[in-house]
Order: C-alpha cells, then sequence, then structure tokens
C-alpha cells in the first residue's frame, strides 16, 4: 500500500479485501477508507471473513454509490494461495461474477456461485470455526 486504502485505490477497477475479521471495516468507512473515492462502476471484492450484516452493509454502500461488490470468501491456506488452488464461493449478481470471474480464475483452483446470498459469507466463517 501506498499512504492509504483512498489512494490506493482510487482509479481501479476493481478492489479485492481479504482481511481476517470485520475489520475491513476500516479499510473502506476509516477516515482514510476508499468509500469516498472508488470510482462509480468499480467493483469491490470481499474476500475477508466477515459477519452477514457486514456483508449487507457494504452490498448497500456500494450499491447506494453506483458500484458492484461482490462477496468472494476463499478456502486455503497462504500456500494454496501462492499455488493459485484456493476455492472462491461468489455471490452477488450473476452477471457481476461472470465480468469478474477472470479474477477469481487468476487466484483460485476453483469458483462456485452462489447467487446473491449469505451463504458464502457463512460458509467462510463456519469454515474458519472448524480450523479450515
Amino acid at each position: 500500500m501506498a499512504n492509504s486504502p483512498a489512494a490506493d485505490v482510487r482509479d481501479c477497477e476493481a478492489v479485492i479485501t481479504m482481511l481476517a475479521d470485520d475489520a475491513v471495516q476500516q479499510m473502506v468507512f476509516g477516515e482514510s477508507g476508499f468509500a469516498p473515492v472508488l470510482k462509480p462502476g468499480a467493483l469491490h471484492v470481499s474476500s475477508s471473513t466477515i459477519s452477514t450484516a457486514l456483508a449487507r452493509r457494504l452490498t448497500a454502500e456500494h450499491s447506494a454509490r453506483g458500484r458492484q461488490y461482490l462477496r468472494a470468501p476463499v478456502f486455503g491456506r497462504p500456500e494454496a494461495a501462492s499455488a493459485k488452488k484456493l476455492l472462491v464461493v461468489a455471490a452477488g449478481a450473476a452477471q457481476n461474477v461472470d465480468r469478474w470471474r477472470p479474477i477469481f480464475d487468476a487466484m483460485s483452483a476453483m469458483a462456485f456461485d452462489q447467487a446473491a446470498s449469505d451463504l458464502s459469507s457463512i460458509a467462510r466463517v463456519a469454515a474458519r470455526s472448524a480450523g479450515l
């Protein structure tokens, strides 16, 4: 990162966040968060392990600002990420999942589409609790 999340993503078409908990709120909505500067039409892919309440808030906030939001929790350890062997469970509007599928293909061995549901967030939280 350069100086702040806002400075880093100002001109990006897509941003992926991958944090262990709801701390992603600071990156998005905090004092130097990227919510105010991410351009309309851009995509925020959250691969973080977050609550369904935060996932719903992110969906609403991005929609209100004319941006796309996809929940895409990942399953796999750092070694799997390095080897492009993560599993991605994408949830969101079908056209957005299809449009951004190359992002998922670049970081995973397999991507599952769960449509617009809370299942992706719930599955990731459950897997983390089980040590996966």
